[in-house]
């Protein structure tokens, strides 16, 4: 998507956030104009396909990546079944807050302490906990050692670039 697009959506940053006891969450006002722009108030939900958060794109965002990935058969079918089997419908209400479905907070082990970090054309939803470990482990890994092509020949993650999932 170019930069010049009036549709194209660039988060960054993140916030520390608090989901409340009925699974509800506030999107951050820093990233409220750029969803606001792309889809109104509606917003695509589903478990990330290489980490354990959750994804949350624009409506249009979704609808690019949805076809994507029913259009391509060789698309490795756990990424099908991540990114469409666990895919919601959620729609942001005028204080910024949406409900994230209890199943994907129970796959995310989102309890009540989380982040939203913004990441080029999406969101992500993490638990804090989870994310200060995921954020430690690479810190670890990019001072013990140079980045390495094993990861980038895994199947998985060759999808995820192509698809920019």
């Amino acid at each position: 998507m170019n930069q010049d697009d009036p549709m194209f959506c660039d988060f960054s940053g993140f916030k520390e956030v608090t989901v409340d006891s009925k699974g509800r969450v506030v999107i951050p006002k820093i990233f409220h104009e750029n969803i606001l722009r792309e889809s109104g108030s509606s917003l695509s939900v589903s478990m990330d396909v290489s980490q354990q958060c959750i994804a949350i794109v624009t409506k249009s965002r979704w609808e690019k990546q949805r076809e994507a990935l029913t259009s391509d058969a060789s698309v490795n079918l756990h990424v099908k079944r991540l990114k469409l089997g666990t895919h919601e419908w959620v729609e942001m209400d005028a204080t910024g807050r949406i409900l994230i479905p209890k199943a994907l907070r129970t796959m995310a082990q989102i309890e009540r302490e989380g982040l939203i970090s913004g990441v080029g054309t999406r969101l992500e939803l993490w638990d804090m906990n989870l994310f200060t470990t995921y954020y430690a482990k690479v810190r670890a890994q990019s001072n013990n050692q140079e980045n390495t092509d094993s990861e980038s020949r895994m199947s998985a993650s060759e999808t995820i670039e192509t698809l920019d999932l």
